[in-house]
């Protein structure tokens, strides 16, 4: 999605969560589509949401996909987002490559949310305020009828929400460790950055 931040336009990444049974839906935006931020989003809608999903549908993306499906082998995930599944407990189903109706249901979220909160380019002061404000249009878009079942998308919701896992107690770490050297000057290199070490 498109952005203003600092006068300048700038490109962010959207992650969308959609609930099928009741279309809710729920948006976290992202400076990367990383594994740190991918983790991070999920802790984020995690916390909005109020709990977590028994089963995500995922899409073979790189940050929890190291392997995709093929005819005979199942999708193998990362390291990293296993230790993030276990620690809350979701089950996951990973798409068949180039199967977009498999995951139509947040397809069409992605494209109602750009379409509904970003057709003029938003003023991003920070991430955690673009956020609360995704939250709050979101949460107001769940006052309308379901486009199938002629009910409150609310009132679906609040079904649907019964039967989300527990958030842990435990809050988990996100982080990405790498291994530095300095240079003769004391000096490491940090995402394009050097920082002197004393």
């Amino acid at each position: 999605m498109e952005v203003v931040k600092d006068g300048e336009f700038m490109d962010i990444h959207v992650l969308v969560m959609s609930y099928p049974y009741s279309n809710a839906a729920f948006a976290v935006p992202l400076p990367s589509e990383n594994q740190e931020c991918f983790l991070q989003g999920l802790k984020i809608l995690f916390n909005q949401i109020g709990g977590v999903p028994r089963k995500i549908r995922i899409d073979n993306l790189t940050p929890a996909v190291k392997k995709v499906r093929s005819k005979t082998e199942e999708a193998k995930l990362t390291d990293a987002f296993i230790q993030f599944q276990n620690h809350y407990g979701f089950g996951v189903q990973v798409c068949n490559p180039r199967k977009g109706n498999e995951k139509g249901n947040v397809e069409n979220k992605v494209g109602y949310i750009r379409y509904n909160f970003f057709t003029t380019s938003p003023v991003m002061h920070n991430f955690e305020e673009l956020t609360d404000t995704l939250r709050v249009q979101l949460q107001k878009d769940r006052q309308r009828l379901h486009y199938e079942k002629e009910v409150l998308i609310e009132d679906l919701w609040k079904i649907e929400k019964n039967f989300l896992l527990e958030l842990p107690t435990e809050d988990y770490p996100v982080f990405k460790e790498v291994e530095a050297k300095v240079n003769k000057y004391n000096e490491a290199k940090l995402d394009n950055t050097l920082i002197h070490i004393p």
